[in-house]
């Protein structure tokens, strides 16, 4: 991993958590770390993020760290983090979605397209209550983009109570974009139910 290690990642935890607050996920903290955490080249920001090492932190270290990783300038890194958000389940209610919603709206397409892959993949592996508070929380946002995240999300062949509700209300969202994205899950849902 080039170099870097579990005593290292520890290490940017703590100073994360320090810069930003026992508690705190993001804010000015977070930002001021992006920035000090951007020196980090950008193939070992990557490995940083890929590591296995990285789900041994504890939860909350990891989510600011993450989270702090997400604001970074660099396109590459915002998509690896991207990625690596979907390797672990998203507590709704608690924050910790907020890099998930950063990154849906990133000006990068690459970016919110690893992150549409991740919603995916995290709703997957969600305790149902928590994936259906998500969902409705994300179909009911005012953002376009988070909108379209979930409505990309729901291809995935996940079951939570109030799915077809939240395609319904998708379906005939107020953006176009939404609403095509929306179609197309509602008809792989459609083809799942009727193959099986």
């Amino acid at each position: 991993m080039q170099g870097w290690s579990q005593a290292l990642l520890k290490r940017l935890a703590a100073a994360i958590r320090i810069s930003t607050g026992v508690g705190a996920i993001a804010g000015a903290g977070g930002a001021a770390v992006a920035s000090e955490l951007g020196g980090i080249p950008i193939e070992a920001a990557s490995s940083l993020i890929q590591s296995s090492e990285l789900s041994a932190l504890e939860c909350g270290d990891r989510e600011r760290l993450l989270n702090a990783l997400s604001m970074d300038g660099r396109p590459k890194v915002r998509r690896s983090v991207a990625m690596a958000l979907g390797y672990f389940p998203i507590r709704p209610g608690q924050n910790s979605d907020q890099p998930h919603r950063r990154l849906a709206c990133d000006p990068v397409d690459t970016v919110r397209g690893a992150m549409g892959w991740s919603l995916r993949t995290s709703l997957g592996i969600m305790a149902s209550a928590d994936r259906t508070a998500l969902v409705v929380d994300w179909t009911t946002d005012r953002d376009p983009q988070i909108r379209l995240a979930i409505a990309r999300a729901l291809h995935a062949p996940f079951d939570a109570i109030g799915v077809t509700t939240a395609l319904a209300c998708l379906v005939e969202d107020s953006d176009p974009g939404v609403r095509l994205v929306a179609d197309r899950a509602a008809a792989v849902r459609a083809q799942r139910r009727f193959a099986s």
